[in-house]
């Protein structure tokens, strides 16, 4: 082979390795969790078909108490094209089955007077998660999200 021709195969073969190389950007996600509470636009709106992220609320039971059940709850960020989850808050709620339940202060070293609209009540979470619950649940994409969650979760049907 002439020099002229190895040159030439050789860039290409360099140029096809490279164009294969995926490069994964994870710093969108991060970039958005850090500053979820000042992106207003985003929380407010977040079934717009353009956006790329998508809120997501979970929760589980963690204790049945007499009159009320203690739950966590947790609010996630979820880039749509990638399917990346990435934990924004994080919480400890107590939601009453019916009206005059017993608050249940006990074992919580960080209860938190904080009350929600519909009456469940703001326990505590956990120190790691970048925002607080009461901070986005004065969004009502994430108010929706979190009484959609519960209703499943404990066949309640309480309104939106």
């Amino acid at each position: 082979m002439t020099p002229l021709k190895k040159i030439a195969s050789l860039a290409l073969i360099l140029l096809l390795a490279l164009s294969f190389n995926k490069k994964e950007n994870k710093n969108d996600l991060d970039l958005l969790v850090s500053n979820i509470e000042t992106i207003h636009k985003f929380i407010d709106f977040p079934c717009k078909p353009s956006r790329s992220f998508q809120l997501e609320v979970e929760t589980d039971i963690t204790k049945r108490i007499r009159g009320a059940y203690n739950i966590n709850v947790k609010v996630f960020v979820i880039e749509i094209a990638t399917g990346d989850k990435k934990l924004v808050s994080q919480e400890n709620l107590q939601v009453k089955k019916f009206e005059g339940s017993i608050i249940s202060k006990e074992n919580n070293t960080n209860y938190k007077t904080s009350k929600l609209p519909n009456g469940d009540l703001i326990l505590g979470g956990s120190e790691n998660a970048p925002c607080e619950f009461n901070n986005l649940i004065k969004y009502d994409a994430v108010y929706y999200s979190y009484i959609n969650a519960t209703n499943k979760l404990l066949n309640l049907k309480r309104s939106i």
